[in-house]
């Protein structure tokens, strides 16, 4: 299988790492600036069944089964554009926050919308709606209570986004009137928030809610029933009407990125959830008259 990595910063070495865990064959391109190239180079150890390329500039003439593109949202859709003009891709895996501008999803609309079938946005509420147990019979009328942790509430809103409308199936408007104040994030050109985030739509609601003590805990409360998901060292604690009903790892690229083709686990949720990042985008740029640039 020949596999290109474009941004191999944290979370593309984390990609990187799921093949080199695996038992598959690979051919992988990894593009990056030089100087990171060569801190690779020196850390990684060969295996037999691993090809490794590396590379400062993305190649052209080429095919490959599995694109991954983890470089930050305002490099994204530069590299999308660049990779499938000059190439052949089966499928494509972009990180949130998607891109950083509400012109790029146009462009994309009007140029590369023939691909959104085969792109997967790197978001975890599916695999949060499957492993919560949830029946579709129980999945209205819903109310969500997400507490993140400060820092973390612009970069992690897709993610909690995503969950609720895979529980309602309904389009939503956002509502970021409670934000207390916008803050600069860890990373450079990037902003995040602190207060609280919320959306509605017929079938229900979901609040977010920043925190200085909290990690993440999501409540839930469906009909008759709550659920409470804690992350604890790295691990999902779910609790059902106050009870402790199962335990569940976080989905770290490490562990599944290799399964997303060969398991035939690729979900193909661009474009609703590129219909969310705009309407985040939008809101934003409305109550504070710029651009708001989310990582």
């Amino acid at each position: 299988m020949k596999i290109i990595i474009i941004g191999c910063g944290m979370i593309g070495i984390s990609h990187l790492k799921s093949f080199l865990n695996s038992n598959g064959t690979y051919e992988i391109d990894i593009i990056d600036k030089k100087k990171r190239l060569d801190e690779l180079k020196k850390s990684l150890s060969p295996k037999r069944n691993l090809s490794l390329n590396f590379n400062s500039k993305i190649p052209n003439d080429k095919s490959f089964d599995f694109a991954i593109i983890s470089t930050n949202s305002m490099e994204r859709y530069k590299a999308f554009k660049r990779l499938i003009e000059k190439n052949k891709i089966k499928y494509i895996l972009l990180e949130k926050f998607i891109f950083s501008k509400i012109m790029e999803y146009k462009k994309f609309n009007k140029f590369f919308k023939k691909y959104n079938k085969k792109i997967m946005v790197n978001s975890f509420g599916g695999y949060l709606f499957r492993n919560c147990g949830i029946k579709k019979k129980e999945k209205k009328p819903i109310n969500i209570f997400v507490t993140v942790k400060e820092g973390t509430m612009f970069t992690g809103m897709i993610h909690y986004f995503d969950f609720f409308y895979i529980l309602t199936r309904k389009k939503f408007k956002i509502d970021f009137s409670k934000i207390e104040r916008i803050i600069k994030s860890k990373r450079s050109n990037y902003f995040e928030g602190l207060g609280e985030i919320s959306a509605y739509n017929s079938k229900g609601s979901i609040k977010i809610s920043t925190s200085k003590k909290v990690n993440l805990e999501i409540r839930l409360k469906i009909k008759e029933i709550n659920y409470k998901l804690i992350l604890i060292k790295n691990n999902f604690i779910l609790f059902k009407n106050n009870k402790l009903n199962k335990k569940f790892t976080f989905p770290f690229a490490y562990k599944i990125t290799s399964k997303l083709i060969n398991n035939k686990s690729f979900l193909k949720n661009f474009n609703y959830l590129s219909e969310i990042s705009i309407d985040i985008l939008r809101s934003l740029k409305k109550k504070y008259k710029k651009e708001i640039f989310i990582t």
